[in-house]
């Protein structure tokens, strides 16, 4: 299995060319085609107050135009460089609703983590990385806005349980688990409604994932007093992993967007690139 067609969201961000450059490189290793997108919110950045016509709009435009412009200067420059098949797009529509429209015809999606410190001057909403998730319908790869990575898949955790989001996770990261030199499947055991997997549902994804060429290790550990979704990260830490995949529990913008206390806490606090499922 293979990703042949990725769509990496470009926007005013200082983070875009780390942001870039991970999706310049995974395309390269999968030999696919990168469609690089630039889309910004309507609204975000521009003067709440101010009319459609005044001097502080237009700034903003024409902030937004330069940013278009480099920003496709830097894709062309860095799709050259590693010989990826290139595609430009833009659009100035929202953001979100154009990325998760792209998503139809792509195998992954790239996006940065939403930054609130300086999300208004990269041109994103609040919500944005969160509306992609739970829209898109396809695989979302988020690279965290701190940090520098290098690749992904060399040593990948994937967070997992008995939930329908989880096993899509799995079936969709395929790609990625089959080149990944180690792959670790941990769930946490803990109270409530949570679906917890039992022996034969690891049993089951072990032989799955053998079945596919993945030499996975199927591990379960006590939640405790801790929350899952900082058990996610902290696991991650102790495996020296450089992507985490998991799937993505919430509803839509349509419903409120209301996420899953794990999907919440590792899409806020993410320290590797992470691959979500919904």
């Amino acid at each position: 299995m293979s990703y042949e067609t990725i769509v990496v969201h470009l926007d005013c961000g200082t983070c875009r060319n780390e942001r870039l450059d991970l999706a310049v490189r995974v395309a390269a290793d999968f030999e696919a085609r990168l469609v690089g997108l630039f889309a910004l919110d309507l609204y975000a950045g521009l003067p709440a107050a101010a009319d459609a016509g005044s001097i502080l709009v237009e700034v903003e435009l024409q902030r937004r135009e330069a940013c278009m412009s480099e920003a496709q200067a830097e894709f062309v420059d860095k799709c050259a460089s590693r010989s990826v098949n290139a595609e430009w797009q833009f659009s100035e529509d929202d953001a979100a609703k154009e990325v998760a429209l792209a998503a139809c015809c792509a195998d992954l999606v790239i996006i940065g983590q939403t930054d609130p410190a300086t999300r208004a001057d990269d041109g994103v909403c609040a919500s944005f990385a969160t509306d992609v998730v739970l829209t898109a319908g396809k695989p979302v790869l988020i690279v965290p806005y701190t940090g520098h990575f290098d690749g992904i898949g060399k040593r990948t955790l994937v967070a997992w349980n008995a939930a329908p989001e989880s096993r899509r996770a799995i079936t969709e990261a395929l790609p990625l688990l089959e080149r990944s030199q180690a792959v670790e499947v941990v769930s946490f055991e803990e109270g409530g409604d949570h679906l917890d997997p039992d022996e034969n549902d690891r049993l089951a994804v072990h032989a799955y994932l053998h079945d596919h060429g993945v030499n996975a290790t199927v591990t379960r550990h006590c939640a405790e007093d801790f929350p899952p979704g900082e058990l996610i990260l902290s696991q991650a830490l102790d495996d020296h992993a450089d992507c985490i995949v998991m799937g993505a529990y919430g509803e839509s913008r349509a419903k409120g967007t209301l996420l899953g206390s794990a999907t919440r806490t590792v899409m806020k606090f993410m320290t590797v690139p992470v691959i979500m499922s919904h």
